[in-house]
């Protein structure tokens, strides 16, 4: 997988609301790429076969689904 650029975090961060200052982007790109090369490097057979859990949504003392 190629590298996720300054300008992709840039895009990926906006669509989440999110501002990273042009100061920390490249700590952030440095970090980020570093994590997916590492989650890359993981084995894990038969995922497909591993039932997903339901996302909840936890919000002041009360579950949301």
């Amino acid at each position: 997988m190629e590298e996720l650029t300054s300008q992709d975090i840039t895009s990926l961060a906006r669509s989440v609301n999110m501002h990273i200052p042009n100061t920390d982007l490249d700590q952030v790109a440095m970090s980020l790429n570093a994590i997916i090369q590492l989650m890359s490097e993981i084995d894990v057979t038969d995922v497909n076969l591993i039932e997903p859990l339901p996302i909840r949504h936890i919000k002041e003392d009360a579950v949301y689904d």
